[in-house]
């Protein structure tokens, strides 16, 4: 008698998308069917993708690395019928932008400034992280703040896929001092009561000086408070604090005055 058997019917299961995080899968035969009951003998193959193990061709499973079309090729032994199918695996492996402002520098007056990553890839599919110097305040933000100088790192990751990128923004510091400086116009004598003390020579190194403080323990000031001229009628030692308008950095000097007594007396 003769017997028919029914062709064998090639089958592919598996995932079908390789990512950062997923970079090999496991292709499966199983589930190909025999025409005669019989086992099959099997035969994979690829023209762009790439196997694990080249050694795995002949088995019912294969691993693969590598994004293509890869083709499951069986025959039944008893009948030497044969069917084949082929399956695709895709690449999903799209890295987030990630952008970081020009940040503000530390001054005195700001002893924080704010990181700006906003202009990178945002959405419930990423998470961000910061590293780097000093303490960072919500670092998982797009806009931590930092108190110290030095490189920071913004990493984004893509929570589908596992890919990542990352940038790096170097945090500056301006905390140079003004210099102050004072001058004696005129000398207290007997005769000259009051004389002035200027300081407009003072200079700041990032701006101009923005306010005057003067003060002293000893000497009395008439008028000028406020301004980088003060008129005063007594002698002693008087001081003036300069602020630089720029990056707020203070500074001080004093100076002595006398009084000139009467050389006939």
């Amino acid at each position: 008698p003769v017997i028919w058997y029914a062709y064998p019917v090639a089958a592919i299961n598996g995932p079908t998308i390789l990512t950062c995080s997923v970079t090999s899968l496991t292709l499966d035969g199983n589930n190909s069917t025999s025409g005669s009951g019989s086992g099959l003998n099997f035969q994979w193959s690829t023209s762009d993708g790439r196997f694990v193990n080249p050694g795995q061709v002949n088995g019912s499973t294969v691993d693969i690395s590598g994004a293509g079309t890869y083709t499951l090729f069986v025959t039944d032994p008893v009948s030497n019928c044969t069917h084949q199918t082929t399956f695709k695996v895709d690449l999903y492996i799209t890295r987030p932008a990630v952008s970081i402002g020009v940040p503000e520098q530390i001054t005195c007056d700001r002893l924080t400034v704010l990181l700006n990553g906003n202009n990178s890839s945002k959405g419930s599919d990423f998470s961000v992280s910061w590293s780097g110097p000093g303490n960072i305040s919500n670092p998982g933000s797009y806009e931590p703040n930092v108190d110290a100088t030095g490189r920071y790192t913004m990493v984004i990751t893509n929570t589908k896929n596992g890919c990542r990128d990352s940038a790096n923004v170097n945090v500056l510091a301006d905390l140079r001092p003004p210099v102050p400086a004072i001058s004696q116009i005129g000398e207290l004598t007997c005769t000259v009561k009051q004389v002035q003390l200027d300081a407009g020579a003072s200079a700041g190194q990032a701006g101009p000086i923005g306010t005057f403080t003067w003060s002293t323990s000893n000497g009395s000031i008439v008028s000028g408070l406020g301004s980088s001229r003060v008129t005063i009628d007594k002698p002693g030692v008087y001081t003036v604090l300069v602020k630089d308008q720029t990056n707020g950095c203070t500074e001080q000097t004093d100076i002595t005055v006398v009084e000139i007594g009467n050389p006939l007396a």
